[in-house]
């Protein structure tokens, strides 16, 4: 595994590495796309008044399936569609850290700057 004694990968096993992290990304992508339409499909169906009380309809799941990843059993399982909306963002959430690693920093600094403006609205612009 490690290229000299030191305990440093060699090139050919960084280039894996990268190579494996890439194709993580774009399969992630390809899911978080199937999960899109799902969440339309869930929507339309809600907004036409249809039973909330279903399962996942099967042409969701096949669309699910699409995506290339196993659909989690917490999904498959649901009898609800307004839970499945709930679940398949949560999903959606955990690819998208996935399909755009540097996603949590640019979260956590969106949290610090609604922060910083939060307190400058009700304190006042210092400067």
């Amino acid at each position: 595994m490690f290229g000299d004694r030191r305990g440093t990968p060699t090139t050919r096993e960084g280039e894996v590495g990268v190579e494996a992290a890439a194709a993580r990304r774009r399969q992630a992508r390809r899911a978080i796309e199937a999960i899109d339409l799902v969440l339309g499909a869930v929507e339309e169906h809600h907004l036409a008044g249809r039973p909330r009380r279903v399962a996942p309809l099967p042409e969701w799941i096949a669309r699910l399936a699409e995506g290339g990843l196993p659909i989690p059993a917490s999904i498959l399982g649901l009898r609800n569609t307004v839970q499945l909306h709930a679940a398949l963002m949560d999903w959606q959430e955990v690819l998208l850290d996935t399909a755009v690693p540097a996603r949590t920093h640019l979260t956590r600094t969106d949290r610090e700057t609604d922060l910083e403006q939060r307190r400058l609205s009700v304190w006042g612009d210092p400067g």
